[in-house]
């Protein structure tokens, strides 16, 4: 992570996680830049950003949900 965003823009957050601020682009790559992390990232910020990767994650979890 310090290659790609600097150590200036990292902070430990305990238990091996880590606080990383870098420049996000609203748009479909930057979704799938932040998606492509899988279950290794959680988007704290900004609210709208977070409540799309929920729903976007909800719309891939269809695919793979049986239906009933």
């Amino acid at each position: 992570m310090v290659e790609f965003y600097g150590e200036e823009n990292l902070e430990s957050a305990g238990n091996n996680k880590l606080i990383v601020r870098f420049p996000f682009v609203e748009d479909e790559f930057g979704y799938r830049i932040l998606l492509g992390f899988g279950d290794k990232c959680e988007c704290l910020e900004p609210s709208n950003v977070r409540e799309e990767l929920i729903r976007r994650i909800k719309k891939s979890l269809e695919i793979y949900t049986p239906i009933l």
